[in-house]
């Protein structure tokens, strides 16, 4: 990448990543929507049409797959560039790039049995223009995520102007009160994680039906609130729904993961078999 890019030198681009396993491209069409708007905001035109968008993605990941096997996860980041500037303010032609990555920074048995984690109230609240998309201007985020880190923490865990919860530095935040609601931050200073949505959709379908939950919500939430709930956790990467046992060293519920959070747990471990399927005998020798 060439260091005039507008990508690194004004952060004026945007991106997204996705989860692939078992040949099949995890949400494709969420990820998609979520592009095509962060770009709107930003003001970045594609450099092609985005319908031949699905089939370029397959095609590379056909290829990828010629260097993993169907049993590993592979991780498929895309970054929108507003291009070449020369050093100026002004965007010229916009750059697609596109790059696949075997396994995950974030793994290992804690995701799925829980973490200690902190609320940073010393990192401002990104602007709703920020917030909202995914762009590549990440410094709030990875300085909430050492601070966190330096404290204790794991991903850390931002608060508005307001001191309601927003969001964790690379992840949606939910939680289950004792009453079995689910809540989570309202979406005005916080990105639209599409692993959150399809546990909505999940939550919506089967978990209400069951009696698991009794309501869902989108709602201003105090660390007061999230102290006092019965299960916490977070939610990012297409597939990780980590619980929270401990926040600001409040014992979250018995202290162990909760059986909504189990719960979310084994239905994207199963949804990660649904999706696109990708053309592997392309490439195959």
């Amino acid at each position: 990448m060439c260091i005039r890019d507008r990508y690194q030198r004004r952060v004026h681009g945007i991106y997204d990543s996705l989860s692939v396993r078992h040949h099949r491209v995890h949400l494709l069409d969420k990820h998609l929507r979520r592009l095509e708007h962060s770009a709107s905001v930003a003001r970045i035109p594609f450099p092609f049409p985005t319908d031949s968008l699905v089939q370029k993605i397959l095609d590379l990941l056909a290829f990828a797959y010629t260097k993993a096997t169907k049993e590993d996860l592979l991780n498929l980041r895309f970054y929108l560039s507003s291009g070449d500037g020369d050093f100026g303010i002004l965007p010229k032609e916009s750059v697609l790039y596109a790059v696949v990555v075997k396994g995950h920074p974030y793994k290992g048995t804690k995701l799925y049995d829980g973490v200690s984690e902190l609320i940073i109230k010393d990192v401002p609240v990104k602007p709703p223009i920020l917030a909202t998309i995914k762009s590549t201007n990440y410094l709030l985020n990875a300085l909430t995520a050492v601070f966190a880190k330096e404290r204790g923490g794991y991903l850390g865990i931002n608060v508005d102007n307001n001191g309601f919860l927003t969001e964790a530095s690379l992840a949606n935040v939910g939680l289950v009160n004792h009453r079995k609601e689910f809540l989570t931050p309202k979406l005005d200073n916080a990105l639209q994680g599409t692993t959150l949505v399809r546990c909505l959709e999940h939550m919506e379908k089967t978990l209400l039906k069951e009696g698991k939950l009794a309501k869902i919500e989108f709602k201003d939430i105090t660390p007061e609130e999230a102290y006092e709930s019965s299960a916490e956790f977070m939610l990012f990467g297409g597939d990780k729904i980590v619980p929270v046992l401990t926040l600001d060293g409040h014992r979250i519920g018995n202290g162990k993961k909760g059986l909504v959070t189990q719960a979310l747990q084994d239905f994207i471990e199963n949804d990660l078999f649904d999706g696109e399927e990708i053309p592997v005998q392309k490439y195959a020798k």
